[in-house]
């Protein structure tokens, strides 16, 4: 079950502004509303953490982080088409943060 699918679960399931009479304001009625959607955001969509290094070269981006990992997780699944789908994309993309790093330097 992914989180999107566990979200749109929830505002399915979820009845809106049932507590309504009791809200004396629209003000305090959109608060609530906020709170609540919060709660479920930070619950069905934990943050990650990237990390970057001081040994990383200034090119490198979580985006291509990210990338990197999904690499090297197919990899180590044995997936190797999925792995080569990623190998290249990985090639292209480093190549093009590379080259705008040296342009704009």
């Amino acid at each position: 079950m992914s989180a999107r699918a566990a979200f749109g679960r929830w505002c399915c399931s979820r009845e809106w502004f049932s507590d309504a009479e009791s809200k004396n304001s629209a003000t305090a009625l959109a608060s609530s509303f906020t709170n609540e959607l919060n709660s479920a955001v930070d619950r069905l969509f934990p943050s990650k953490v990237i990390r970057i290094h001081n040994s990383d070269k200034p090119w490198m981006t979580p985006a291509l982080k990210k990338l990197i990992y999904q690499r090297q997780k197919a990899f180590h699944s044995g997936n190797l088409d999925l792995w080569r789908h990623y190998r290249l994309k990985v090639r292209n993309d480093m190549g093009v943060k590379k080259r705008a790093y040296y342009t704009n330097k």
